[in-house]
């Protein structure tokens, strides 16, 4: 996995160059594994679980930047809940 992160992930831009191109990377490489060990249907189950995986985390932690989302988290964390949840019972 090293060496594909080495050889056709970072040259293809890896993380630097947006989502699409590290999405596209991301794709190229686990395309590259998964024919470089035959595409049993272990390798592909495998192959799909991680780059889920791995979409799932980029996407929450582009999320996690954005300002709405951190106004929502602040608005409906646990002290404001539970507050709430005082006052009305």
């Amino acid at each position: 996995m090293v060496d594909a992160v080495r050889h056709i992930y970072i040259p293809l831009g890896g993380s630097r160059r947006g989502q699409v191109r590290r999405t596209f990377a991301s794709v190229a490489c686990f395309v590259f594994i998964c024919l470089w060990h035959r595409m049993t249907p272990s390798v592909v189950f495998w192959v799909v679980s991680n780059f889920v995986g791995i979409s799932v985390e980029a996407l929450g932690d582009r999320l996690s930047n954005n300002p709405r989302i951190l106004q929502l988290e602040v608005h409906f964390s646990y002290w404001t809940i539970s507050r709430f949840v005082y006052c009305t019972a």
